[in-house]
Order: structure tokens, then C-alpha cells, then sequence
């Protein structure tokens, strides 16, 4: 689902938008996966892996959600 969002936001010429989702996410994937992989198991760094996918997932959804409302959005489909 992330990059479904992040193949739309490319589209619409949103590149920020998803530098702005994908460096929250790779902060949280670091720093999950660090702490769980040095501290129980390093298979557990996976867990890591997975929450910073969701939160990809989440931000970047948000921001598609804001852009398919904004007007500029309806000008592109329309073919204006």
C-alpha cells in the first residue's frame, strides 16, 4: 500500500511528500530494529522492519488523501 501511495504521489509530481513519509519511517525502522535486534534476538529486527513499513504506509497515505482533495488534483484528471 505504501508504494501504491508513493507511485501516485510520483505521478502528481509530489517527490517532497514522500521524502517527508519515507524518513520518519526509515528513523523508526532504525531505531525499533536496533533496540530489538541488540537486545533480544536479531531476528526480532524485523519487527523493526514491519513498523516502519506501517508508517510509511500511514503518513503516506495521509498525504495522498491530501492531494486527491486539493483542486489541482481535479484539474489533472480532467485533463486541464
Amino acid at each position: 500500500m505504501g508504494l501504491f501511495n508513493e507511485i501516485i504521489l510520483f505521478s502528481l509530481n509530489q517527490a517532497s511528500r514522500v521524502v517527508k513519509a519515507l524518513v520518519p519511517a526509515l528513523l523508526v525502522n532504525g531505531c525499533i530494529g536496533y533496540i530489538l535486534a541488540h537486545t533480544i534476538a536479531p531476528a526480532y529486527a524485523v519487527v523493526g522492519l514491519v513498523v516502519g513499513a506501517a508508517t510509511f504506509m500511514l503518513l503516506s497515505s495521509r498525504d495522498v488523501v491530501q492531494a486527491i482533495r486539493s483542486s489541482d488534483y481535479v484539474y489533472y484528471l480532467g485533463g486541464y
